[in-house]
């Protein structure tokens, strides 16, 4: 097996092995014994793939927090801004960096203005 694995979707597995169960149990109409296995193991195979976790974990949503910080002394800007999830902070500056992902946890965040 290759170090990076190749992401293919389950539900091509699914149907390429159906494919397969489909020509054994036409191959054998006689329902013999290893005829029946075969279209079992296939059987089996696909429930396994059903059951296989995906290769992407879902990802943690966030947002990010403002922190109004103008009774302070705060040269360059007025908020700091909090990841929702890990609590990261960005700022303060005139422009902070609020990115798709906190670079911290790696939560998807919500869109700000």
């Amino acid at each position: 097996m290759s170090a990076m694995s190749d992401l293919i979707s389950r539900q091509d597995a699914i149907d390429a092995m159906k494919k397969y169960e489909e020509l054994e149990s036409n191959n054998f109409t006689d329902t013999s014994p290893i005829g029946m296995m075969t279209v079992a193991t296939i059987a089996n195979c696909i429930e396994e793939i059903v059951n296989l976790p995906s290769a992407e974990p879902e990802r943690k949503k966030g947002k990010w927090i403002e922190e109004d910080l103008s009774g302070y002394f705060t040269p360059g800007g007025n908020s700091i801004y909090h990841c929702s999830e890990c609590g990261h902070t960005e700022g303060p500056w005139p422009h902070p960096r609020l990115t798709n992902f906190c670079p911290n946890c790696g939560a998807e965040m919500e869109k700000t203005k």
